[in-house]
């Protein structure tokens, strides 16, 4: 038996394959014996970070699905995939294999970088206008946190912006952190991720799979509904998660702490305070 799981649009991004994670360990766990084909078009090397060491894929194929694989029905997109395969999901969160050696340099990095001070991972931009919120909201929640915590902004660097192959509509804006820096910190994978230290940031460019290991050991992630998103729910985090769409639950998980545009920025920001803050 050959299952098939991906997508069938050029471009899929980080959070989209990490629900196709959790696709292929449910359809492992529901047909042991069938082989298991991820059809990707993502670059290499971001299929590399999130499918590495995974034991669920079998084959890995160049192409697209002819159709999307939903049942368009209600429930979050791990369960429509399911669905549209013929059985019913038990857990929607997705599955990033990290090695116990990539735990430890990440551990080792958090404390070169942060000492003993606690760390929170931030993603403060992502490609649909629909998430965004008030910068001056990000910027006194994160001066908030930076009191207790080292906050690690996450995002993709200019040079990504400059080569991707993405539709304009589809393009992220670029943070204003990142625009005009220094393009040999920029080379390589397109995630950089940068210290705020009170007034003081740091650039480094880790790669996609070190972000994530990042994000494992920090344990907290702040943030809108974007691929690190997915990955801090697979970590089981303590996420605290913007949300923007109308579709939420076809996206999130329940065990996050989401909060919504419309909600009252000083309710929101003492429910933070109240958590994390004590």
């Amino acid at each position: 038996m050959r299952i098939e799981i991906g997508h069938n649009m050029e471009w899929a991004g980080v959070g989209d394959q990490i629900i196709l994670s959790a696709v292929a360990r449910e359809a492992r766990r529901e047909y042991p014996k069938a082989e298991i084909v991820l059809k990707y078009t993502s670059p290499q090397e971001v299929v590399d970070s999130i499918f590495g060491g995974n034991p669920d894929i079998d084959k890995y194929e160049w192409g697209l699905l002819k159709e999307p694989m939903t049942d368009w029905k209600d429930g979050h997109m791990t369960e429509k995939a399911c669905r549209y395969l013929g059985f019913k999901a038990k857990n929607i969160h997705g599955d990033i294999h990290l090695t116990d050696k990539e735990l430890i340099v990440a551990k080792k990095t958090l404390e070169l970088l942060s000492g003993d001070r606690p760390v929170i991972m931030a993603a403060m931009n992502s490609s649909t206008s629909e998430r965004d919120w008030k910068e001056e909201h990000w910027e006194e929640i994160v001066s908030m946190l930076s009191e207790k915590y080292d906050v690690y902004q996450l995002g993709q660097s200019v040079l990504y912006y400059q080569t991707t192959t993405l539709p304009p509509l589809m393009q992220a804006p670029v943070p204003e952190y990142l625009r005009g820096y220094k393009k040999e910190y920029l080379d390589g994978m397109p995630m950089v991720c940068s210290t705020i230290k009170g007034s003081r940031q740091e650039f480094r460019n880790f790669g996609l799979r070190k972000t994530f290991a990042l994000m494992f050991v920090s344990g907290k992630y702040f943030g809108v509904d974007t691929g690190y998103m997915h990955a801090a729910s697979c970590f089981g985090n303590d996420n605290f998660v913007f949300i923007g769409s109308k579709d939420s639950e076809m996206w999130t998980y329940p065990d996050n702490k989401n909060f919504f545009r419309n909600e009252p920025f000083q309710e929101i920001k003492e429910r933070i305070k109240n958590d994390w803050m004590q």
